[in-house]
């Protein structure tokens, strides 16, 4: 009897610690937002997600709200630089020979993009041990505002280049008058 309820007493001790621990993970899990793992799909927008710690609550909404609208400006464009180093070298002969290899990746990714109509969609912060927060960040990039920007740039560039053009043209003209008068001289 003293066997069975031992038995009981320890199963009951496993069970418990097992289901702390679970719920305690499950706990955490439940913090991190769905739409930061599995952001929006609409053809309109283009979201960006990112977290971030502070010890101080409004550093980690900020650094979250940086870090999604880099999401954004990467996918929109990105310019990637990567330098890879590979060295081997063989040290002796025979049996006793030793390889020695090295390799070493850098990479390094920009993007600069003008995010004009961006804003936050979704934010949560979390508590964590420590007196720091965590900040999940969904921003958004409305496409029609963003395409427009762009139409506006691409029709101020086509201006100036039209400004540009007439200007060399009539620099042409002011040194072909020079040359003719050169030329009269003569």
């Amino acid at each position: 009897m003293k066997k069975i309820l031992f038995s009981l007493l320890i199963a009951a001790f496993v069970v418990g610690a097992i289901g702390c621990g679970g719920g305690e993970k499950t706990m955490k899990e439940s913090n991190i937002p769905g739409w930061f793992l599995n952001p929006p799909q609409d053809p309109d927008y283009i979201f960006g997600v990112n977290s971030a710690t502070s010890t101080q609550m409004q550093l980690a909404l900020d650094k979250a709200k940086a870090g999604a609208r880099a999401d954004i400006a990467q996918q929109l464009e990105t310019k990637v630089s990567v330098l890879v180093k590979s060295f081997q070298e063989e040290v002796g002969s025979g049996e006793d020979a030793e390889l020695n290899a090295f390799y070493s990746q850098t990479m390094k990714n920009i993007a600069n993009q003008t995010l004009q109509g961006s804003r936050v969609r979704e934010q949560k912060v979390v508590p964590e041990s420590g007196g720091m927060f965590r900040a999940y960040m969904l921003m958004e990039l409305p496409l029609v505002a963003f395409n427009q920007n762009v139409v506006k740039k691409v029709k101020d560039m086509q201006l100036y280049d039209r400004f540009r053009a007439s200007q060399a043209f009539e620099d042409l003209e002011t040194d072909l008058d020079k040359y003719q008068q050169e030329q009269q001289n003569q």
